[in-house]
């Protein structure tokens, strides 16, 4: 199997830029690092999501074409070698940071950015996947995001238990929070109800309105608790 991590390298004028490093995976074996040759251009290129077929690459990059700060672009495998990145267009990248994609089991694409209508910092939003890319962001609502930074989602491959981050935007240390299924809805698929929490909006033009969310604060199925604490 094939593990891929961002790691810095010096570059021109000294300068250290981020960059996709992939590399095999044989047992407790790993052999074969090597640069993703589609980062070989003087851009930034980081936060790696791969499907779970390993034929689907979406990463930040400040490449052009960019609509402003750090962008998604999507690579795809073929013949084992890696497309030209694409930008996944002015629906879902912004004139903010889109960063921390991750792609769960049916493709669907999870983010953090700044640079839509949210909360407050960076908020995690929702792509669904419809076979051949992605529509529209959906943020995933007041039950995840607020005034903080929320970022770094991710479903466990069991499909029962989510995690993600949650700092100050002025601050380094933060929390890792998860999200976990009671034991009444054990058999359901977490990033199914994750989705139904998603705000329908696709994007608005004003900050919605800080108010409860009935739906959310009575969902049976969903708890949220600290994991981790950082920099205490």
């Amino acid at each position: 199997s094939r593990g891929y991590y961002t790691k810095a390298v010096v570059g021109d004028e000294q300068q250290y830029m981020e960059k996709i490093f992939e590399m095999t995976i044989a047992g407790n074996e790993v052999t074969g690092t090597s640069q993703a040759s589609f980062t070989s251009d003087p851009s930034r290129n980081l936060h790696p999501a791969v499907s779970t077929d390993g034929s689907i690459m979406i990463f930040s990059s400040d490449r052009l074409p960019t609509s402003g700060g750090l962008d998604l672009f999507v690579t795809r495998l073929t013949n084992d070698a890696w497309s030209g990145p694409q930008n996944l267009g002015a629906a879902i990248n912004s004139s903010g940071h889109e960063w921390f994609p991750f792609l769960d089991k049916s493709n669907n694409l999870w983010f953090s950015s700044t640079g839509h209508s949210g909360y407050g910092g960076f908020d995690i939003y929702f792509c669904p996947y419809n076979g051949e890319d992605w529509d529209s962001p959906r943020n995933l609502g007041q039950a995840i995001n607020g005034p903080n930074n929320e970022m770094g989602f991710s479903i466990h491959p069991h499909k029962q238990m989510a995690l993600f981050s949650r700092s100050q935007p002025a601050e380094s240390k933060g929390i890792a929070l998860k999200i976990t299924l009671r034991e009444e809805a054990s058999a359901r698929d977490i990033s199914m109800i994750m989705q139904e929490m998603a705000d329908p909006a696709s994007q608005v033009k004003a900050p919605p309105e800080r108010k409860p969310e009935p739906e959310v604060k009575t969902e049976p199925v969903v708890k949220r608790e600290p994991m981790v604490s950082q920099g205490t």
